[in-house]
């Protein structure tokens, strides 16, 4: 299983940027709203497909996201590698924050399509590769 999803909690606490705290799968980010923070499991779906990212529940119910309203795009860490999955993709939205494992079998699909139609911060993608401990690494912002 994927090692965010035991720390998410603590490492999206630390990058809501002085947030008055996180429960129930919620962090209060620095403006003091609500965001709604979801790891996408095995048996869902993230498709990027002409600028809308498609999230498929176990359920096959559809959530769409236009990448327009995408607010910043970060490589997500933690200190539980190699024999966890310590690296995640985290797409934050005004209101939601979708978090990708890098094992997922859509990691690699995502991440190709926003390094073709967004221009990503690679020093940042390099850093996260080479990071072992709980961090965040800021991609690209609008």
């Amino acid at each position: 299983m994927f090692a965010l999803m035991l720390t998410s909690k603590s490492i999206l606490k630390k990058i809501s940027h002085g947030s008055a705290g996180v429960r129930a799968g919620r962090v209060i980010n620095k403006r003091a709203q609500a965001m709604n923070v979801k790891t996408i499991k095995p048996n869902e779906l993230l498709i990027l497909s002409n600028k809308v990212i498609t999230l498929k529940d176990e359920n096959s119910k559809e959530s769409n996201f236009n990448i327009d309203f995408l607010q910043k795009i970060s490589i997500l860490t933690t200190d539980q590698g190699p024999f966890f999955d310590d690296v995640a993709l985290a797409l934050f939205f005004e209101e939601t924050a979708l978090i990708l494992p890098s094992e997922h079998c859509c990691y690699k699909n995502v991440y190709a399509g926003f390094s073709e139609c967004l221009s990503l911060n690679y020093d940042a993608v390099i850093k996260a590769m080479s990071c072992a401990e709980n961090a965040e690494f800021i991609v690209w912002t609008k």
